[in-house]
């Protein structure tokens, strides 16, 4: 039985919306499935490759991805078994086995890669708020723990902000959910405009939400509380008028370190912000005795 070896030029893509990089991976395939032996980590490195190239740009669709894997499969087969081919190097049998080999694992790296995926995307809609798209308090409590967590071993101190709206009642009682949701989604937009990449906005539920940021004085978390309250402002209401906001200022280790005790505090130091009747006030635990 005559071997093959690949024709100088591969053939046209079987898919206009095959990657470039393909061309690469069709090279290496082609010499895998014609060389003399076929490694178990030489196939599994090309499966994962097959894989990544399968599964690029987009959503993972299992049959669009298989289909990709098939079109791959039958560039490789032609470049071995094209009637240009001369003897070289494998016969078309054990060719054929090996490239049927790596397609097989291929089939299976690609299952993997996409349950992997499903559960990031599963993950991340357990972890975000359906409205405003910020994070929610499942998320919230997990990051507390982390941060609290990274202060008893390392020291690193960390704040937190509670962002109230001040008379958000009168705006779904008088202009109706949908106005209310409107106002929700532009002060989560706002949250996202004024913090750091590292601080993490959060909305609790209703109009109550949350800053997390690490690493900041209390000093620094006054300031970035009169940014938010000056930001917030700038939103108007169905009728015009400026939102104001209580905000409850904690930082650890200043009030302590366990997430429930400073998220309580937080909400305490809100509530005196908000008997001030001042429109986008803030308080400190500090503050809740004076």
């Amino acid at each position: 039985m005559s071997a093959v070896h690949a024709p100088s030029r591969l053939p046209e893509p079987l898919d206009p919306d095959v990657p470039p990089e393909w061309r690469d991976l069709l090279e290496r395939l082609v010499a895998a499935a014609a060389g003399d032996r076929l490694s178990i980590m030489l196939r599994d490195e090309l499966a994962a490759d097959v894989a990544r190239a399968a599964c690029v740009g987009g959503r993972l669709e299992t049959r669009r991805v298989a289909e990709r894997i098939a079109s791959l499969q039958q560039l490789v087969a032609a470049r071995l078994f094209s009637p240009e081919a001369g003897p070289e190097h494998a016969e078309p049998l054990l060719a054929a086995e090996r490239l049927g080999k790596v397609m097989a694992a291929a089939h299976a790296a690609t299952g993997e890669r996409m349950l992997r995926a499903q559960a990031q995307r599963l993950e991340e809609l357990a972890n975000t708020d359906p409205l405003t798209g910020l994070r929610n308090v499942r998320f919230m409590r997990e990051r507390m723990r982390e941060m609290a967590s990274l202060y008893r071993r390392y020291g690193r101190r960390f704040g937190l902000l509670l962002v109230d709206l001040d008379d958000f009642k009168r705006v779904n009682d008088t202009f109706g959910h949908a106005a209310g949701d409107r106002i929700l989604v532009r002060i989560a937009d706002t949250l996202r405009e004024s913090l750091r990449t590292d601080d993490v906005a959060v909305r609790l539920g209703g109009d109550e939400f949350c800053v997390l940021t690490p690493s900041q004085t209390i000093l620094a978390l006054r300031v970035l509380s009169q940014r938010i309250g000056a930001a917030v402002r700038r939103v108007r209401g169905p009728d015009g008028a400026p939102t104001c906001v209580s905000i409850g200022i904690v930082a650890c280790p200043r009030h302590g370190e366990e997430p429930d005790r400073l998220l309580d505090l937080a909400d305490r130091a809100m509530y005196v912000a908000k008997a001030s009747s001042r429109c986008a006030a803030v308080a400190l635990p500090d503050d809740i005795e004076r």
